[in-house]
């Protein structure tokens, strides 16, 4: 084997003899090369004699050549596309993942529309809740038959969950992230506001005189609606909205580059938080998966209030990806009681263990506070290849993190169905609502009590 330092290398023989005259001569031989994960790679197979014999003979693997040229396309949803390069007689293919912008991806999340410093004070905030960065430069925000192209200095790029403040001018009380001038004054009575790129609407805001606002008071979007699927479409509704409690200059209040409280529940929710994932996969102790729900023998082990109700005293793992609150016993099992205790789901699809497929369990303290962690380790979902890794935390005084470490399945997502909280009754209300699909390795989900 002789490599170059342009990557290409050749396989060469001298003289190949044996008593076998066909395997000599290559029959039954693999000649090729793959890469570390063994999934791309080139072979050739003999099953014969090869035709000239193998004696003195040579391969050359070339180095892809540098490619030249542009071509435009529109991205698929999904941002998947099928790359091929063909050559005489060889063609190779493969996917690649081209971050896109759709609708959803951005969200308005916040609104001062009558600031005490007047219209060169208004300002409204942007996030992003997809899993890529974004680079707004070159999007419009349009407001009526208002326009303006984001032409920022240096490049505005938007990380996964993170906000961008726009201000009409460069003072409303902090420093924002872009300032898009006077040309876009809104009313406060009644307006729109759009995120636009290349003619397609990213996010939109509507409002009219059926809103109720305070002078000086912001409105951000409930934590809970901050989804993709929420977010694609225009948002007129104005219980959608919850008023800033935060004041920011002596006279306003918001909460401007960071999530604001919400109003629509016992809980302020955040789904693409900060909170880490805490890794048990060492320290935890392992519960028995089965097929069934699974009652922790000590029950809940801290302070841990659910919705409305007191303490919650059981703890059931259920095989499907929950964690429930409740029981129902009878002689023989107890089996989890929805309606009783409430649950918290990762995943609604059943997870199949695979070779090194743990859940484990711990309690820990971390800066004083305490935290109940359930962890699937290493699972997949159906015949699907691939692992999933994700944990409930579940923290004294009712906060609950929903943490995927790793989302590493065939398709990268979880499939059809939702994750979030169910809370106690017969009618109960489904909290932080995220479509498993969205979901992905690192992302985490906190919802915290108030």
């Amino acid at each position: 084997m002789v490599l170059f330092a342009d990557g290409s290398f050749d396989f060469r023989y001298g003289a190949t003899q044996g008593p076998d005259p066909r395997e000599a001569n290559g029959g039954t031989a693999v000649i090729g090369f793959q890469d570390t994960e063994g999934r791309r790679g080139c072979s050739m197979v003999f099953h014969r004699a090869m035709p000239g014999g193998l004696s003195h003979r040579s391969f050359r693997f070339d180095a892809a050549l540098a490619g030249s040229g542009s071509s435009q396309f529109v991205v698929p949803s999904g941002g998947r596309i099928d790359v091929c390069a063909v050559t005489a007689g060889d063609e190779e293919c493969r996917v690649v993942a081209l971050p896109s912008v759709s609708p959803g991806d951005l969200a308005l999340t916040e609104l001062q529309l009558d600031p005490s410093g007047g219209p060169g004070a208004q300002w409204f905030e942007v996030r992003n809740l997809s899993k890529d960065p974004i680079t707004l430069d070159g999007m419009e925000i349009a407001s009526g038959s208002a326009l303006h192209t984001i032409a920022p200095a240096s490049p505005l790029v938007l990380p996964p969950g993170r906000h961008a403040t726009f201000s009409a001018g460069p003072s409303p009380g902090f420093s924002p992230d872009y300032v898009y001038g006077s040309g876009l004054p809104f009313d406060p009575a009644v307006g729109d506001l759009s995120l636009v790129s290349e003619g397609v609407t990213l996010a939109s805001v509507q409002w009219d005189p059926s809103w109720e606002r305070l002078p000086g008071i912001s409105l951000s979007l409930d934590g809970s609606l901050e989804t993709t699927s929420y977010a694609s479409w225009p948002i007129s509704d104005p219980g959608a909205f919850c008023e800033g409690v935060e004041a920011y200059t002596e006279a306003d209040r918001g909460s401007p580059g960071r999530p604001g409280a919400d109003c629509r529940s016992p809980y302020d929710v955040d789904f693409l938080s900060s909170m880490s994932f805490i890794d048990i996969s060492v320290s935890g102790t392992e519960i028995a998966f089965t097929d069934f729900d699974m009652r922790m023998p000590h029950g809940m082990p801290i302070e841990f209030p659910f919705f409305e109700a007191g303490r919650r005293a059981d703890l059931v793992v259920r095989a499907i990806g929950e964690i429930a609150f409740g029981l129902t016993c009878t002689v023989l099992h107890c089996a989890a009681d929805l309606d009783e205790g409430g649950i918290a789901v990762l995943s609604t699809l059943d997870l199949v263990a695979r070779p090194g497929s743990k859940v484990l369990w711990e309690v820990r303290s971390v800066e004083d506070r305490e935290v109940a962690i359930v962890q699937w380790n290493d699972f997949t979902i159906g015949d699907r290849q691939g692992s999933l890794t994700m944990q409930a935390q579940l923290w004294d005084g009712g906060d609950v993190v929903l943490a995927y470490r790793s989302v590493d399945l065939e398709g990268d997502d979880l499939g059809d169905g939702w994750v979030g909280l169910w809370g106690v009754g017969a009618t109960p209300t489904f909290l932080a609502i995220v479509a498993q699909d969205d979901l992905f390795g690192g992302r985490s989900l906190h919802i915290e009590r108030r």
